[in-house]
């Protein structure tokens, strides 16, 4: 997911990082579900960052569990609105002016996919500053893993 959107950040002229820091881990999940919560997340990132970067970290988080962070430099949401975010059809900028096109509902698909994988997710925004989105992937579906070997 990370490489087709790799090239979509640097035809905007933003700097795309991508770092694992894990161990091999297999990770038991819905595999379409899971990688649109990734698409989506960066699709966001990609969409509302007109310049710095955005940065995609995987690192395991102790209690065989991991968490991949995707950050940016974008433009950020007010944390009234991040309180909401996650409402079907809600945007922050709402007027018939507004900058970004779009429906409302990428982080509202994020969230039900997270509950279908038991993936914890949480965000983090500063207007203005960007946002970083965590997914922590759980240590219940890392077990099934070990008890499969």
């Amino acid at each position: 997911v990370c490489k087709s959107f790799k090239k979509a950040a640097e035809n905007k002229g933003l700097k795309f990082e991508v770092e694992n820091l894990t161990n091999n881990i297999i990770y038991l999940c819905d595999s379409y579900s899971t990688k649109q919560i990734i698409h989506e997340l960066l699709h966001n990132a990609v969409k509302f960052t007109p310049k710095g970067k955005i940065k995609v970290v995987a690192r395991n988080s102790g209690n065989n569990s991991f968490s991949v962070s995707i950050n940016d430099t974008g433009i950020g949401m007010s944390q009234n609105f991040l309180q909401k975010s996650y409402k079907l059809f809600l945007q922050e900028e709402d007027s018939y002016t507004r900058e970004y096109e779009g429906l409302g509902l990428g982080l509202t698909l994020v969230k039900e996919y997270c509950k279908l994988n038991k993936i914890e997710i949480s965000v983090e925004s500063q207007k203005k500053l960007g946002t970083q989105a965590t997914l922590l992937f759980n240590n219940q579906n890392l077990r099934l893993q070990e008890a499969l070997n």
